[in-house]
């Protein structure tokens, strides 16, 4: 989990994460990212679905805010961690977030890829329930919208 700031976003592998803390048992690995998470360190990301969050497998891992990625990370960082790192944080605040494989995130039912002012919808074009954050852009059009302002949802 050495590179949880600089990958976009961090998609664990359980056993190699498993094997790199010594913890043979994955009910434990659970337990110790559900702690993580409840104590605001990580943020995970599963699918929607019932049962309790102990349970289901994280599908994307992502730091609590971007302030843990620039403390701990000394490697290059990536922009994209960082602006679903952004997103996250804050729209997690007033909105139900679950992992969706054809977007970065499913919130409340829409489908949000998040990306700089160049992002398009390759593979979301025909989807009519689908929104663009977009960084470095003041105003939006349509269905973007400008990244900054999910940080009035905080």
């Amino acid at each position: 989990m050495s590179n949880l700031g600089s990958s976009v976003p961090y998609t664990p592998d359980l056993k190699k994460t498993g094997d790199l803390l010594n913890i043979v048992d994955h009910r434990t690995l659970f337990r110790y990212l559900f702690y993580l998470d409840q104590a605001g360190i990580l943020t995970i990301l599963s699918r929607e679905g019932k049962g309790t969050q102990l349970l289901r497998k994280p599908e994307k891992i992502y730091l609590n805010n971007t302030n843990l990625i620039y403390s701990l990370n000394l490697a290059e960082i990536e922009i994209g961690t960082v602006l679903e790192t952004f997103f996250n944080s804050m729209a997690r605040e007033s909105a139900t977030l679950s992992y969706v494989e054809n977007a970065d995130f499913l919130v409340d039912g829409v489908l949000v890829e998040v990306g700089g002012k160049n992002k398009k919808l390759t593979k979301l074009k025909d989807t009519t329930e689908v929104v663009i954050a977009k960084d470095d852009i003041e105003i939006g059009i349509g269905n973007e919208i400008p990244l900054w302002l999910f940080g009035f949802l905080y």
